[in-house]
C-alpha cells in the first residue's frame, strides 16, 4: 500500500496537468480565431473604400502625351485612352498596348499611379507606350478644366498628359 500511494499521487499529478494543458491550448485557439476574425473585418472595410472625384469612372481620350499631339492611326485597334475606376484601379490603352494598375487621390489633386503594367505586343506603327509610361510614372497631380479635360502635371513643368473626356460605354 505504501508503494501505491505515490504511484497513484504522481498519476493524478499527470492527469491534472494534462487536462490543465488541454484547456489552455483551448484558450489560445478561441483567442487566435477571434484575431484572426478581427483583422478580415478590417481588412473588408478598407477594400470596400471609394474614390470619389470627378475624373473616376469616366473614359478619358488622349490628345496630347508628354508635349506630342495624339493622332490616331488606321493600324491602332483603340485609340489611346485612360479610365481611372472609383475602387482605385486605371487601365487605359496606348495605341498598341493595355495597359493596367492602381492609383490613389489625396486631397481632391494630387494623384499617384502605381503597380502600372503592359501588354508587350510589337507594334510596327506609331503608338504611345513609351509616352503613357513616363507620364503614368512622373505625374504627381492633376487638373480639371470645365467638365471634359483633365491634365496629369508633375510641379510647375508643362502638363505631361491632356485628355479629353468621352462619352462611351467602356
Amino acid at each position: 500500500m505504501k508503494r501505491l500511494f505515490p504511484f497513484l499521487l504522481l498519476i493524478s499529478v499527470v492527469l491534472i496537468s494534462c487536462k490543465n494543458k488541454s484547456q489552455v491550448s483551448k484558450s489560445t485557439e478561441i483567442t487566435s480565431k477571434t484575431v484572426v476574425e478581427t483583422v478580415t473585418e478590417e481588412h473588408v472595410i478598407q477594400e470596400d473604400v471609394r474614390i470619389k472625384s470627378p475624373i473616376v469612372n469616366k473614359y478619358w481620350k488622349a490628345i496630347e502625351i508628354m508635349g506630342e499631339k495624339v493622332v490616331m492611326l488606321e493600324e491602332m485597334k483603340r485609340e489611346p485612352y485612360l479610365s481611372l475606376v472609383e475602387v482605385g484601379t486605371v487601365s487605359g490603352n496606348t495605341g498598341c498596348n493595355q495597359f493596367f494598375g492602381k492609383f490613389t487621390i489625396q486631397d481632391n489633386r494630387f494623384i499617384q499611379f502605381k503597380d502600372i503594367a503592359m501588354t508587350e505586343m510589337d507594334c510596327s506603327f506609331k503608338n504611345y507606350d513609351v509616352q503613357f509610361a513616363e507620364a503614368l510614372s512622373m505625374a504627381r497631380q492633376f487638373v480639371v478644366i470645365g467638365e471634359d479635360k483633365m491634365q496629369l502635371i508633375v510641379g510647375k513643368r508643362a502638363p505631361l498628359a491632356i485628355f479629353q473626356t468621352v462619352n462611351k460605354e467602356q
